[in-house]
């Protein structure tokens, strides 16, 4: 519905996980929810609506998250545990105002999905349940392989969080690196790109947080996140005209603390 009726009125639902822009269109926002939704935010009309349900590909299963593989073409994690041979990651290719879709791959419990911004290979996490792996998939020869393991500290004193769910992977645009974000281990990890190779390396380096689960400000493990969740890359002019090796700031919506943090290439966390 348009963006004069009710937020229910309009269709959002609760649990709403990823917002992206359109890379072709600026006045597009993609909004993914969990259990069911991708969701097509058109500025200009001032319109909402629903582009694809995970119903329509996987019966029960949930979209969980998405990322662009290149400017007409998004990929979808499909959160299901029925089985390895059904859909993992849904590729959804531009056609007009909408997507045609065809399975990527066939796995379960995929949690994350994320893109290398260079050579467009395709990493994904999947859930506890399933080994905490780190997994990618070559768009070449179509084959994929289980990399390394995440790790995660469970929040202190949270007996029902006592898992690794709650994960996601943004690279830096240069590809030199990713972040694991751990929502409910309220942490992020910087995991390290191997270039030669093409792949990444479990070469794991607590850069934020420390698991506690509080809203504190100050650098690396010191400071502190609360259920910390989508973080985009930005360049920082000042960063370019000093001359500085890594020139972003990564700007992350800690979701239970209300608030938006900025982390300094140096980690320096406000």
């Amino acid at each position: 519905g348009s963006f004069g009726k009710t937020i229910n009125d309009a269709g959002f639902g609760e649990n709403m996980q990823d917002l992206f822009f359109d890379p072709v269109n600026p006045n597009i926002i993609w909004c993914l929810e969990a259990w069911g939704n991708l969701r097509k935010i058109d500025l200009n009309a001032e319109y909402v609506s629903t582009v694809a349900k995970s119903s329509l590909f996987s019966g029960e299963d949930n979209f969980y998250s998405m990322a662009w593989m290149d400017q007409n073409t998004l990929l979808l994690g499909v959160y299901q545990d029925k089985s390895e041979d059904n859909t993992g990651i849904l590729k959804c290719t531009r056609d007009g105002d909408s997507f045609v879709t065809e399975p990527l791959l066939n796995d379960k419990l995929v949690r994350a999905v994320a893109v290398h911004p260079i050579n467009k290979e395709v990493y994904y996490l999947q859930d506890q349940n399933a080994g905490n792996n780190v997994k990618r998939f070559d768009p070449e020869t179509k084959e994929t392989e289980t990399l390394f393991q995440y790790e995660g500290v469970p929040q202190q004193g949270q007996e029902d969080w006592n898992s690794y769910t709650g994960v996601k992977m943004v690279f830096h645009p240069t590809g030199k690196y990713a972040y694991i974000i751990h929502a409910k281990s309220c942490l992020i990890e910087r995991v390290e790109y191997d270039e030669v190779n093409k792949t990444l390396q479990p070469t794991f380096e607590k850069v934020v947080g420390n698991g506690s689960g509080e809203w504190v400000d100050g650098i690396g493990t010191s400071a502190q996140l609360f259920r910390p969740y989508q973080g985009v890359f930005v360049k920082n002019q000042r960063y370019v005209e000093e001359g500085l090796e890594d020139q972003y700031d990564f700007y992350l919506c800690d979701s239970w603390s209300g608030s938006i943090r900025k982390i300094t290439p140096d980690y320096v966390v406000s």
